[in-house]
């Protein structure tokens, strides 16, 4: 069953609810705070633990405590959130606390304190305060990590469908639209969960244990909930194992308790509705301008009728008729061969399988990157072994965590693709992860980099790098010195310069973030392209360019300290984008910037103006520029907008 549940009192423990504007959060505490309000040392006490950063977003309205464990942990309050009074007094708990300007808080414990002068601390501020904090969080259930769970059976719900589900092992569960999952009482172990629009689990006859190796996903609307409203009748284990990252969809609502101690990314986006607790290693807590009603309980789903056969599993293979025999024994009741309790699967696994590539099912595989003894030749150990390998018509598949730094220049075409969690780890801080020279194409897919002078290095030309991650990194995540490259990412972030800087000219970058860093992108190079690329939560700006003939087209700059566009270049346009909940400026176009195009932007609540533009020949090109939605057809230099 997971961690043991902690004994009811008698009287039912009252819940907080916990609004944030537009995201909802809500805590049951199991052993009331002390009356003096130290920090608990019950993690459901509180209503988000992170094991190392916490980030809460702008305009938000919160109750309940928020906590940070780790030494060096940080927790930031965004712009104008505000954390209501509640009994227990509601805390603050990290080694850093940001309070970002008009930011207003009840008790804060820390070391160290930055603090907006327009921001409030209404309660007492203790500092110093020792740190970790003395928060005791269970280890994970065995059950997580099940060995059954590689190997069992996916189950999909299709849309609108309801099933009654019974405790067992599941692959990939998957609810689709508008489709019901109800739970029984028991312990489940899944590899995974994913909630379409509108799809619910809901628990039914008792208290549920769901035990998922990786993450859970969730689209808006769905619905994670105890029948009973009381959270620890839903209770997610979640392994996240190499920092899979789970989500919790817009406008979603969960009643419950999420676990997930190793998650490198837990985010809560807006509009949620949480009534439980939730812990991760760091979690990301967003919300939306404007006022949405809570449902701290929804409506209650009707019972659903159980299907005829509640498993997810295939029916047991009858058994097959028996042969005659020459002189049949009419016997009333002829002896059968009884089914096996284990149903037959539906392929047996020759003696040397070849991996299947799930990440990318469609990767032609010829070399493996595998952590153990290779289960088809050829197979490698390190990435750079496959590399030095490859052939211009191999495709490299990594199915591990390696520690090395690679360089790949072979003066041939060579694909990389992930096919697992993987991960090349840098041994030497002094080099890039993964380094990419020469001009034959060179394609990687999925990777993720830690460490390194850089995530990614792309010295060469015309090369690609497709839904990569790079975290970590004491440089920029990704570092673009060639020309004509191509970058997607899913998200760049904790590196200790920049999430991406574009060196050379003519690359394009598209879709993914770039968070946590002290910049989120620097573009240096000219006639660089980036289309629908977040920069959000950096310690700096947003985005700087730098460069001239540059183009940013729908980049999204939100919560930044710093300002969400800098533009210092010639000739660079900045269209379709939005800039909200920066510490600075909206976008700034500098002195010694000339020529620059801003056309149909929108910025909201930025710390200083909506546009500054102090540089010459900055021009709107007739197109909609709107500052907190109030439109500007002219933009000249010297203009403040607020």
């Amino acid at each position: 069953m997971g961690a043991s549940r902690s004994s009811k009192t008698a009287a039912a423990r009252v819940r907080t609810s916990i609004a944030l504007a537009s995201t909802w959060i809500s805590a049951i505490g199991l052993s009331a705070q002390p009356a003096e309000a130290q920090p608990s040392t019950d993690w459901r006490d509180y209503t988000i633990v992170a094991r190392e950063r916490l980030l809460i977003d702008s305009n938000l309205n919160i109750n309940g405590s928020f906590a940070v464990i780790d030494a060096e942990g940080l927790l930031r309050v965004g712009q104008a959130t505000f954390q209501h009074d509640g009994a227990p007094d509601p805390l603050i708990a990290a080694d850093m606390v940001v309070l970002v300007q008009q930011s207003s808080v009840v008790d804060v414990f820390t070391n160290s304190l930055q603090q907006s002068p327009t921001a409030q601390i209404r309660g007492t501020l203790t500092r110093p305060f020792h740190f970790p904090l003395g928060i005791v969080l269970p280890p994970l259930p065995a059950a997580v990590f099940d060995p059954c769970i590689p190997s069992a059976q996916d189950l999909v719900l299709p849309n609108g469908d309801t099933h009654q589900l019974v405790p067992g092992c599941y692959g990939r569960v998957t609810v689709r639209q508008d489709a019901h999952l109800v739970l029984d009482a028991g312990v489940y172990r899944f590899r995974d969960l994913i909630v379409r629009k509108r799809g619910e689990i809901l628990t039914q006859g008792g208290a549920v244990d769901v035990n998922v190796r990786e993450r859970i996903l969730t689209e808006e609307d769905a619905n994670l909930r105890a029948s009973s409203g009381d959270p620890d009748d839903l209770q997610f284990w979640i392994g996240s194992d190499g920092g899979s990252q789970t989500s919790i969809g817009k406008f979603s609502t969960v009643i419950g308790t999420l676990f997930a101690p190793n998650d490198t990314g837990f985010d809560f986006k807006r509009n949620v509705t949480l009534i439980g607790s939730a812990v991760a290693r760091t979690v990301r807590l967003a919300g939306e301008h404007g006022e949405r009603p809570p449902t701290p309980t929804p409506s209650p789903t009707p019972t659903p009728t159980p299907t005829p056969s509640p498993t997810p599993t295939p029916t047991p293979t009858p058994t097959p008729t028996p042969t005659p025999t020459p002189t049949p024994t009419p016997s009333p009741t002829p002896t059968q061969v009884p089914p096996t309790p284990t149903p037959t699967m539906p392929f047996q696994p020759s003696p040397t399988p070849t991996p299947f590539c799930k990440e990318d099912v469609d990767a032609a595989c010829t070399l493996y990157v595998v952590s153990s003894s290779a289960p088809v030749p050829p197979a490698f150990s390190k990435l750079q072994a496959a590399v030095d390998a490859a052939g211009p018509t191999d495709v490299i598949c990594v199915f591990a965590r390696t520690n090395e730094n690679v360089v790949i220049d072979e003066g041939h075409t060579i694909e990389v693709t992930q096919c697992t969690v993987a991960e090349v780890t840098a041994t030497s801080s002094a080099s890039p992860a993964i380094r990419i020279a020469g001009t034959p194409k060179v394609l990687i897919i999925g990777l993720d980099t830690v460490g390194g002078s850089a995530g990614f290095q792309v010295d060469g030309n015309g090369h690609e790098l497709r839904g990569v991650r790079a975290r970590g990194s004491a440089g920029c995540g990704i570092v673009v010195n060639g020309d004509g490259n191509e970058v997607s990412v899913n998200r760049v972030e904790q590196n200790a310069q920049c999430g991406l800087r574009l060196v050379g000219d003519g690359n394009r970058a598209r879709n993914g973030k770039y968070s946590e860093n002290p910049v989120g992108i620097e573009v240096p190079g000219d006639r660089n392209v980036l289309r629908g690329v977040t920069v959000e939560w950096n310690s700096g700006a947003g985005a700087v360019v730098t460069g001239a003939g540059n183009e940013l087209n729908g980049v999204r700059a939100f919560d930044n300290v710093g300002n969400g566009f800098t533009i210092r270049g010639a000739g660079n346009k900045l269209l379709s984008s939005q800039g909200d909940d920066n510490g600075g400026n909206g976008v700034r176009v500098e002195t010694q910037a000339s020529g620059t195009l801003v056309k149909s932007d929108a910025v909201e609540d930025s710390g200083a103006c909506g546009f500054l533009v102090e540089g010459a020949g900055t021009n709107d090109g007739g197109g909609n520029n709107t500052v907190n939605g109030r439109r500007f057809e002219n933009i000249e230099a010297g203009g403040c907008f607020h």
